[in-house]
């Protein structure tokens, strides 16, 4: 026995295939019977995948979809039964605009499970060149790491993507911040995924203001600090800086960090140092609780610096205190260039990234 289906939606819509009942006779390798489905409008398409012992949940990411039914004559079985739907688009892959600086973002159907065959892109963007997003990964999210792919890229000075560190479902990172206006998220699954998935909210905050000496800073010793605040203003900072030597120089900073806040986690505040030029670059450490003169050293000629400040933070009293000193420590081995200072001397780090000194051995992307 042999059946054929071809499913075609109107222009701008896809096609979603769910298996109702499924009951096939199970042979090895599903010679006896099986369900094919392509992912277009015939045997040309691509193939999504063969069935015969679990049933099938899909989306095509054309117009059509193509379904073959076959069986041999040595079993009579119960065979199948398929429903499907027409959704628009732009419905495939949420994005909902909550306010003119917050929105969310999710997997079709979350917290429900997701179809297989999801091939999705986010294009967030801000309105001005000032603006950096803020995205937050709402915890519990559920996809499979060696079948499903998210990668979320930041925009380059040049408007390049650059990616972001891999992530599965189980270390998502709560919080993660663009050098810039823009940021894209893309999600991929195979064809047999169905798993929760993931919501993230996202939200447009203007960088550097009321910030002091940021940008890139290239003198060979400096400090940098919180701001200035002020009582009775619910203010939000988020401020960066680069801080970038000559190749042949490690970065040697001293931290400190206090504050009198209650709140958690560093959902409201924290420090954070990144080993390179981007927030995408790995993380040496996010800090919101009292620090007093931590010494890091950074194993490379640059190290990005954020300070994140909420305004949730309504007494000026509970806002932290941050300031970092740095300077350039010329690296064992290498020759001093003119512009730049003599050598302190050689830099011995024992320990883990807990301990006192922690050591950034990746090197720059």
């Amino acid at each position: 026995m042999s059946c054929k289906w071809t499913i075609v939606a109107i222009p701008g819509h896809k096609v979603h295939l769910i298996a109702i009942t499924f009951k096939l006779q199970d042979c090895p390798r599903c010679t006896c019977d099986r369900i094919l489905i392509y992912d277009g409008d015939s045997t040309k398409s691509d193939a999504l995948g063969i069935w015969c012992t679990s049933s099938f949940n899909v989306i095509s990411t054309g117009r059509n979809l193509h379904i073959i039914f076959s069986s041999n004559f040595d079993v009579i079985g119960g065979g199948f039964q398929a429903t499907y739907v027409t959704i628009k688009d732009e419905d495939v892959c949420p994005m909902f605009k909550e306010g003119d600086a917050t929105g969310t973002i999710n997997t079709i159907n979350y917290p429900n499970v997701y179809p297989g065959n999801m091939n999705c892109t986010w294009d967030i963007r801000g309105l001005s060149e000032d603006t950096v997003i803020k995205l937050d990964f709402i915890p519990g999210a559920q996809f499979l790491c060696n079948n499903d792919v998210l990668r979320v890229y930041d925009s380059g000075p040049s408007s390049e993507l650059i990616p972001f560190p891999y992530w599965c479902a189980d270390n998502l990172p709560k919080t993660l911040f663009s050098s810039g206006p823009s940021l894209n998220v893309k999600f991929q699954t195979d064809s047999k995924s169905s798993q929760k998935g993931f919501k993230a909210k996202y939200r447009f905050i203007k960088k550097n203001a009321a910030c002091e000496g940021t940008g890139t800073l290239t003198k060979n010793n400096g400090k940098i600090k919180n701001p200035e605040y002020q009582y009775g203003k619910h203010q939000t900072f988020l401020c960066e800086w680069l801080i970038k030597a000559e190749e042949n120089y490690n970065i040697h900073i001293s931290l400190t960090y206090n504050t009198n806040s209650d709140v958690n986690s560093c959902s409201s505040h924290f420090v954070e140092l990144f080993n390179g030029s981007f927030p995408t670059n790995t993380s040496l450490g996010q800090f919101c609780e009292n620090i007093n003169s931590r010494n890091i050293i950074i194993n490379g000629s640059s190290t990005y610096v954020l300070l994140w400040i909420d305004s949730d933070i309504d007494d000026v009293t509970e806002r932290p205190t941050f300031s970092a000193d740095y300077k350039f420590v010329l690296k064992q081995g290498a020759k001093s260039s003119s512009n730049s200072v003599s050598s302190l001397g050689t830099i011995t780090v024992i320990g883990i990234f807990s301990a006192l000194f922690i050591l950034a051995s990746i090197a720059d992307i």
